[in-house]
């Protein structure tokens, strides 16, 4: 027995009785280890290799995947586009079951109550619910209109549909402009450039223009989208409008109205063009080059007034044979058989009025007499 079990080594037996008996050890003695065990680091002591253990973190509870204002806002987000919804059904549906009084009473309850929901809003620091009521109130104001149209308001359906909208839009844009300018929201600017874009148009409808005159109406049209574009280049005219200040919102504004402006004069050059290929405009073969002439300064007012260089030459150079062919087409309109002196004379005119210009200007000029 003693051969197949050896006593242990006196060194691995405790000494002390109670460690052996499986009672606790003394205050400050060392745990009991067993034969050939490694002892346990401490926690933040030195491990073999030299380095330092780090001590696990204790573990956090999560978090809030968003706040509480985020929530609040996009409830009332919700809440704005079924409003809208609501009242674009209604307007559409179940007009016809109200008397005329109660259509102007609720229809005029309603919008009141939405434009004044984003005033709160904007107060209570809820700035996306405020634009998105602000754009449903705006959308009402239109709305409105067609109510008014339907239940014939005033004798209004007895107007011309055109003059009738056209009215519609401008007082939209002129509400949408001053409810901008008291609320200091974003929404209302937009909706005001967007409104106004079709009232010339539609003015002009009732007239049944030529293709000249609607060259010269959609000229109009791109003018007011570059007075636009000038404000918003001046930081001074739109100041103390809130978030209408923004670059963003600047950068945004002045991109929408390019687009305004490009559309608009993109109409006039191919209304203008008719008359130049017809040889006259308004019965007057003295016109036919006119409409054309006003697209072409139309766009160098442009490039001079918010353009850079390389836009002042272009339409610079865009203007000379613009010019040429608003005096040829008549001539040969008027006598064919002088064409080829006029057409000599113009250019040499031409050439010489591009020597006279200073030398920052000939640039485009020079380009454009080559066509």
């Amino acid at each position: 027995m003693r051969a197949e079990f050896p006593a242990a080594d006196a060194a691995t037996v405790s000494p002390d009785p109670s460690v052996a008996l499986g009672a606790p050890a003394r205050p400050g003695a060392a745990a009991p280890q067993l034969p050939g065990a490694q002892p346990l680091p401490a926690p933040g002591a030195p491990g073999p290799s030299g380095g330092w253990r780090p001590i696990p973190a204790p573990a956090r509870p999560g978090r809030a995947e968003t706040s509480t204002r985020t929530v609040q806002g996009m409830l009332f987000v919700l809440g704005g586009l079924l409003l809208g919804t609501a009242a674009t059904v209604f307007t559409a549906v179940a007009w016809a079951s109200v008397g005329v009084a109660g259509r102007a009473l609720i229809l005029l309850a309603f919008t009141a109550l939405l434009l004044a929901v984003p005033l709160v809003a904007r107060r209570r620091g809820l700035r996306g619910t405020a634009e998105t009521f602000a754009a449903v109130g705006l959308l009402l104001v239109l709305l409105d209109g067609y109510a008014a149209w339907t239940v014939d308001l005033f004798g209004v359906s007895a107007w011309p549909g055109s003059r009738y909208t056209a009215i519609v839009a401008a007082v939209s844009a002129i509400v949408a402009v001053g409810y901008a300018r008291l609320s200091r929201l974003t929404v209302p600017w937009f909706a005001a450039l967007l409104a106004a874009q079709p009232v010339l148009p539609l003015l002009a409808a009732e007239a049944r223009p030529e293709p000249a005159g609607w060259a010269v109406v959609f000229v109009g049209v791109a003018l007011v989208d570059l007075a636009v574009v000038v404000g918003l280049r001046r930081p001074g005219d739109v100041a103390g409008e809130g978030a209408a200040t923004a670059p963003v919102v600047r950068l945004a504004g002045q991109a929408a109205t390019w687009i305004g402006f490009a559309g608009g004069l993109l109409l006039a050059a191919g209304c203008a063009l008719v008359p130049l290929l017809v040889g006259r405009a308004g019965g007057v073969p003295l016109l036919a080059g006119v409409p054309m002439l006003l697209v072409a300064l139309t766009a160098l007012a442009a490039a001079l007034l918010a353009g850079g260089v390389p836009a002042r030459a272009l339409a610079a150079g865009a203007l000379v044979p613009v010019l040429a062919g608003a005096v040829v087409r008549p001539a040969v309109e008027l006598r064919a058989s002088v064409w080829l002196l006029v057409t000599a004379l113009v250019a040499v005119v031409l050439a010489g009025v591009v020597r006279l210009l200073p030398s920052g200007w000939r640039v485009g000029p020079r380009w454009g007499r080559c066509w």
